[in-house]
């Protein structure tokens, strides 16, 4: 009763896959295909946890790197978070790959759901470290000076 999953996106009707689970689906009333939403932002302001159960690298890592740029927490498989720099399972992301490691870990939430901001509050600090705009134009401005021999400085990236 305490759980609700949200399914959102605009392949959530496409496929062979998704007619199935949501088949699947068909019973549980506290699982709601949302489809298509206009802006991403309100679906995570509605929600506690992004989960994206990927089975195969599909380019699901954008989606755990835009939720830590919204704060919001992530629960993913090994495959899903696979790349992504300085993951730390049970620090800034949740990791489970078996169905019974996915209930468990939910479960674990529905009762210490403080793990849920603190999980948030690392996730967006890798975000800023590794991931944010800052980050991005000095990882961008040594690659210029070293491959390009510009002498770019922290002053000219921060416009």
């Amino acid at each position: 009763s305490r759980l609700k999953l949200e399914i959102v996106g605009k392949s959530a009707a496409a496929g062979v896959q998704a007619k199935a689970i949501m088949e699947m689906a068909r019973p549980y009333p506290m699982v709601q295909f949302s489809g298509f939403v206009d802006d991403i932002r309100t679906a995570y302001r509605r929600n506690d946890l992004q989960i994206v159960a990927s089975t195969q690298a599909t380019g699901r890592r954008t989606r755990i790197i835009e939720s830590w740029a919204f704060g919001i927490p992530v629960l993913s498989t090994t495959v899903g978070a696979g790349g992504i720099k300085d993951i730390v399972p049970g620090q800034n992301i949740l990791i489970a790959d078996e169905p019974r490691d996915f209930a468990r870990i939910l479960q674990e939430l529905i009762h210490a759901p403080e793990r849920l901001d603190e999980i948030a509050v690392a996730a967006r600090q890798t975000y800023e470290t590794k991931y944010g705009r800052r980050a991005v134009a000095v990882a961008l401005q040594e690659i210029l000076n070293t491959h390009f021999g510009l002498r770019l400085t922290s002053a000219s990236i921060s416009r």
